[in-house]
Order: C-alpha cells, then sequence, then structure tokens
C-alpha cells in the first residue's frame, strides 16, 4: 500500500480476528497507524499490542456497528 496516496491512517473494521486481525498485521508492516474496530474488546487489545511491539501506532474502538446509535454519547 502506499502511505503518500492513502494517507498514514488505516481503519480497519472487524480488526479483532481472523482476516481484519491479518489486514492489519499486513497495513502495520507497510507502515501505516491503525484504528482496529470490533464488538470484543480483549482480542482488539492482544492485537494491539502485537502490532505495538513492532512499532505500529495503534487505537482501539470496541463498537458493535450493527447498532444505529452505535456513535451516541
Amino acid at each position: 500500500m502506499d502511505l503518500a496516496k492513502y494517507g498514514p491512517w488505516a481503519l480497519v473494521i472487524g480488526g479483532s480476528e481472523g482476516v481484519g486481525a491479518e489486514f492489519a498485521r499486513q497495513l502495520a508492516a507497510d507502515g501505516f497507524k491503525m484504528v482496529l474496530t470490533a464488538r470484543k474488546l480483549e482480542p482488539l487489545e492482544e492485537l494491539k499490542t502485537e502490532l505495538e511491539a513492532k512499532g505500529a501506532q495503534v487505537r482501539v474502538v470496541s463498537a458493535d456497528l450493527k447498532k444505529a446509535d452505535v456513535l451516541d454519547t
């Protein structure tokens, strides 16, 4: 991926497990900063720790994006 073309941040939805987590690993290896989003906080935090150990900057958001009011506070 091209940081200059896409910018420094990548948003990965479903980034806690499976394909989403692997996609996040590959983007982080390419130098992207990550925002990982999924329902389960624990797997998000585990992946965050893994990626940060390799030098990536990572933020996590635990949210169920199926809910219409997910971003209401």
